[in-house]
């Protein structure tokens, strides 16, 4: 059965109640607790302007990893340069501030 005229695509019965009563959970679920934790990092983020660059290093780092699992040696090889560049960049912000708070 074409729904709306468009072909190979069927309508969907109603939510179940099993189904509403799990999307009803999770609504809950990211109220209660990933809300006041994502609350919590951004505000850790706006008071540390050098954390975004530390992470991107770290996670660049792992990525690498994978990458020499893979054989990949020449794109690790270029992100490795990105990671140590994010990771400079970072401690030079953190210094930055470091310095203008001491000030």
């Amino acid at each position: 059965m074409a729904y709306l005229g468009m072909k190979g695509v069927e309508r969907k019965e109603a939510l179940s109640w099993a189904e509403l009563l799990g999307v009803v959970g999770y609504v809950m679920l990211v109220r209660k607790f990933i809300r006041p934790w994502l609350i919590r990092r951004w505000k850790y983020f706006q008071d540390k302007l050098c954390a975004p660059y530390i992470i991107g290093f770290m996670v660049l780092l792992i990525l690498c990893a994978f990458l020499l699992i893979f054989k990949l040696e020449p794109v690790a090889e270029e992100m490795a340069n990105i990671a140590y560049f994010l990771l400079v960049v970072g401690v030079g912000v953190e210094f930055y501030q470091m310095v203008k708070n001491k000030a």
